[in-house]
């Protein structure tokens, strides 16, 4: 028997995954794995799994899902552990290795107490294989939860440190140069990780990104806690300072990686790349759009890296993350900072200036992913003919900045099935292809649901399509299905209620409640109690917000009807359950 808990819980038998369907079940095992061999009381466990906000009937709902934790541990395990109820709580008895988080803790020791960096190396790689995710599946809820993953967290990133520098004093830092610049850039407080990615930089010929993240490094440090970098950190500074000119000339490579497959985009994909390649007078500027999860930040970043030879001085990528969180002001520090600007003015408008007159006679491909509204983006498009600009938002921008846009819809049923029989690594049978389409369905069409469900069957190879199709059927449980490493729908169409006027998530709610998917203007109106004319504008707002679809164009004697897509009913509806006063 194994018990994963790095990454999400996982119970495996024989190397199979007995399935722990609840929640509950999950956060339940995977606590007392974390504190194997340890008691945990009752009250620790209900503050736990509720946040300190338990439900008054908290204890018998502990005390079920536990019997139903131990029935499925008894049905699969052959005595070598149990799961023990005593007067004060609950333990249960494994042993360590058989814990993914305490192997790795036992690897972590040895490469400690090594003296091989070779050793530390082998040791330390082995103990970042363990991780498939964050601890317990990125279950982290606030208040007293957070210290139960927060010190393994905080070791995880020690021992990354520690293979760093053991890799630097290996002479590796070619190859792990663009990953510690990264974890550097993520958490510019800490000072060690900060100094290893600036050694790595330096000795990479990158002597000038090194010193911008000592600066960025050093304004972080002040701002959040009033402090100056330490003194091994000045002095790494000292001495970089004197291996460089301080004017710097770069050519920015800014894109991430483009997803290994784009299926069913062939004509989106030329249309965007033809847009940006055809000179104009003005500077070139397309904008992708489309709801959540259609997959607009893969088809931008594979058509920039596609265009690419047509912009030899360079290409910035900038996430504005769909909210007003990540300013104009932030990214253009960013680009400045890649395009070599050794000052960066402190008004928003010179750093404006500054930028245009960098790109002014470049040829330079600017991508602008996620951005929330016209507003956000302007003051980033360069003025030179020369450049180009590919924007994606979920909101229709193309009208507000002059820009012809492509709309990205669902993907029809055979590409679908095509990209989740390609990305499972399952071959087309012709008597699967049924669960397939019906699988398809069930996500809606939507890519990044496709994407999670064949990440899923990948890893499981024992799943046939119609288990899968199965599990997906119940609607509650469907988007907890929908979730695999970083592929989340539920956390990917949730902003989009963020913004949001009242009686506008007021009817998302009723709709998402009612199970209904097909609305008018009418129909709205008889849910809010208002009139027609009002309820229509509030249909609108949604259809902006790419929650709602025209099912139906309207006329002078019928109206336009509106389609609620399935997957943003099921967030509708779990939203109504968790907010009643809105159902």
């Amino acid at each position: 028997m194994e018990l994963r808990i790095l990454g999400p819980v996982e119970l495996l038998v024989d190397g199979r995954t007995v399935p722990l369907l609840r929640r509950q079940q999950r956060l339940i095992l995977g606590i007392l794995a974390l504190e194997a061999n340890r008691l945990v009381s009752r009250t620790r466990l209900i503050t736990l799994l509720w946040a300190g906000s338990p439900p008054p009937q908290a204890r018998a709902i502990l005390q079920s899902r536990v019997s139903e934790t131990r029935s499925a541990l008894n049905d699969h395990l052959d005595g070598s552990s149990v799961l023990l109820t005593r007067d004060s709580g609950y333990m249960l008895t494994i042993a360590p290795e058989r814990v993914d988080v305490h192997r790795f803790y036992a690897l972590v020791r040895d490469a400690r107490q090594s003296t091989s960096d070779e050793d530390v190396q082998r040791l330390l790689r082995k103990a970042n294989q363990l991780w498939r995710g964050p601890v317990l599946g990125g279950w982290t809820p606030s208040g007293p939860n957070e210290s139960l993953c927060a010190s393994i967290e905080e070791t995880r990133l020690t021992a990354d440190e520690d293979l760093w520098a053991a890799e630097l004093r290996l002479g590796c830092h070619h190859l792990i140069v663009d990953r510690i610049a990264q974890a550097a850039a993520r958490d510019p407080h800490r000072e060690r990780l900060v100094g290893l990615a600036m050694t790595a930089l330096h000795r990479s010929g990158r002597t000038a990104e090194a010193l911008r993240l000592f600066e960025r490094s050093r304004r972080s440090l002040a701002e959040e806690f009033g402090v100056d970098p330490g003194a091994a950190l000045r002095d790494l500074h000292r001495v970089l300072l004197g291996t460089t000119p301080a004017v710097t000339s770069t050519v920015p490579r800014l894109l991430p990686s483009a997803a290994p497959h784009l299926i069913g985009r062939d004509h989106d994909v030329t249309r965007t790349r033809s847009l940006l390649t055809t000179q104009r007078s003005s500077v070139r500027l397309a904008v992708v759009t489309g709801p959540a999860g259609v997959g607009k930040t893969a088809l931008s970043v594979r058509v920039a890296h596609d265009v690419s030879q047509h912009f030899p001085d360079g290409q910035l990528y900038a996430d504005l993350h769909g909210t007003d969180r990540r300013t104009a002001a932030d990214v253009l520090t960013s680009f400045l900072r890649a395009l070599g600007a050794s000052r960066i003015p402190a008004d928003v408008d010179e750093r404006a200036s500054l930028y245009r007159n960098l790109l002014a006679g470049k040829r330079v491909l600017v991508v602008l992913d996620n951005a929330l509204d016209a507003g956000q983006v302007r003051i980033l498009i360069p003025a030179a003919a020369s450049c180009a600009v590919l924007l994606s938002s979920r909101r229709r921008l193309g009208a507000a900045l002059g820009a012809a846009s492509i709309e990205l819809d669902v993907l029809g049923t055979r590409p679908a099935i095509e990209l989740l029989l390609t990305l499972a690594g399952r071959p087309p049978l012709e008597q699967e292809r049924g669960a397939a389409a019906e699988i398809v369905r069930l996500c809606d069409g939507l890519p990044l649901a496709i994407r999670a469900v064949a990440a899923r069957l990948a890893v499981k190879p024992h799943w046939t399509l119609a288990e899968l199709c199965t599990r997906l059927a119940d609607d509650r449980k469907r988007l907890d299905h929908l979730i695999y490493d970083g592929l989340d729908v539920r956390a990917s169409i949730l902003p989009s209620f963020a913004g949001l006027s009242d009686d506008a998530r007021t009817l998302l709610y009723r709709l998402g409640g009612s199970g209904s998917a097909d609305v008018d203007r009418a129909e709205s109106a008889t849910l809010l109690g208002l009139d027609a004319g009002d309820a229509e504008e509030i249909l609108e707002e949604l259809h902006d917000a790419r929650l709602l679809d025209v099912s139906a164009p309207g006329s002078v004697r019928e109206p336009h009807r509106y389609r609620l897509p399935d997957l943003v009913r099921l967030v509708a509806a779990e939203q109504a359950r968790l907010t009643p006063s809105n159902g």
